[in-house]
């Protein structure tokens, strides 16, 4: 993702939703297995609060010069996705802790689904995903390891961990889920049971990635430095 991109991203206007909702109507399908492949640019993200990012840094330099230290176990994050193209829509977002906030009041229209290892076994229960994607776990659980921590749209309260993907998702009109499962995938996925959102988008391949942003928006932070 290159400035020239980023450029363009902003000169479009805020057109997340009409482009949604647009894919909402090319994606009804039957009962909860038929599916459109869409291919999808994004970025996968993982906030973090600053201080526990420092104190831990921090715990590590006493740690090294034999000093008392502790070790944190846990860490207060949310991880989400924001798309940035999808087909050949591009989409314009204002700034990466409102695109979160939207997340956590579950505001939005559509349900971006990365798969981590404890789920998804679930998802292939569910018939949402194939053992194949096991790859795309992998690939992403390393690649944000990777990841420089980022202050993003000057936001010092947080750290972000990212890692821009562009592949296939797996697109689906959620209301043609099993009902029971309907309110299940929200919980888990949303700050939200009720089931409001239409459209969900479950990462099946990827074709590209890296963990390192080239935005502007983006500052590295590093550790140990005031």
């Amino acid at each position: 993702m290159d400035r020239k991109e980023t450029r363009e991203l902003n000169l479009l206007g805020n057109m997340k939703f009409v482009y949604l909702m647009y894919f909402l109507c090319v994606c009804l399908c039957s009962y909860g297995q038929s599916y459109k492949d869409v291919y999808i640019k994004g970025i996968y993200l993982s906030s973090f609060k600053k201080g526990e990012i420092i104190e831990m840094y921090e715990n590590e330099k006493k740690r090294v010069s034999g000093q008392n230290h502790s070790i944190a176990i846990d860490f207060s994050s949310v991880s989400f996705f924001i798309p940035l193209q999808i087909e050949k829509k591009r989409i314009n977002y204002d700034n990466i802790p409102n695109e979160e906030s939207v997340f956590l009041s579950s505001c939005n229209d559509s349900l971006f689904i990365i798969p981590s290892y404890k789920d998804i076994d679930f998802l292939i229960e569910r018939n949402l995903l194939t053992y194949k994607t096991m790859d795309e776990c992998c690939i992403l659980s390393n690649a944000m390891k990777f990841s420089p921590y980022y202050v993003i749209d000057s936001n010092n309260d947080k750290l972000f961990r990212s890692v821009y993907i562009e592949g296939y998702f797996r697109c689906y009109d959620i209301h043609n889920i099993e009902e029971k499962w309907q309110s299940y995938l929200l919980d888990v996925y949303t700050k939200s049971t009720k089931v409001k959102n239409q459209t969900l988008f479950v990462l099946e391949k990827i074709r590209t990635y890296t963990p390192y942003i080239e935005d502007e928006r983006f500052k590295k932070w590093l550790p140990y430095l005031k």
